[in-house]
């Protein structure tokens, strides 16, 4: 979904691109510099937003790097659930999860950036004490 957005919102580059290839003479560059930038700019935001998340399924442990750019990183064997915390109202794609632990404490993973076979693993960690009902997926949707 936000490969979309960044494709959409970087669309002015690629249109001002193939109109210099077109005719580089027909431009000014000091009136050209301030579209550019902006066209840039967007697409480029996105990108470096969705670069800090990280959810690297290791051979005993999760890590899970957000916004912050803290990892944390989980043993296997401390989680007891995975649960949905929030989702989207129409598809009941979730946006976030708490990752119950042994001491008592949780986790909030934010799922709206990874794919949903990252989040479909993430469930099925869950899934070792027990059946995992939180996750509903759309049966409209296809899978990653």
């Amino acid at each position: 979904m936000y490969t979309a957005w960044v494709l959409a919102l970087g669309a002015p580059l690629w249109v001002l691109a193939a109109c210099l290839v077109a005719r580089p003479e027909r431009f000014v560059w000091p009136q050209l510099l301030q579209p550019l930038l902006w066209a840039l700019a967007f697409p480029l935001a996105g990108i470096v937003w969705l670069a800090r998340y990280r959810l690297v399924f290791d051979d005993d442990s999760l890590r899970y790097r957000s916004w912050s750019l803290r990892e944390q990183t989980i043993p296997y064997d401390q989680i007891i659930s995975v649960e949905l915390s929030k989702a989207t109202p129409l598809s009941r794609a979730p946006i976030s999860t708490h990752v119950h632990l042994m001491d008592g404490g949780y986790i909030v993973i934010y799922t709206k950036a990874f794919s949903r076979t990252a989040i479909k693993r993430l469930y099925a960690l869950g899934s070792r004490g027990g059946p995992n009902k939180s996750f509903k997926p759309n049966p409209l949707r296809g899978s990653a």
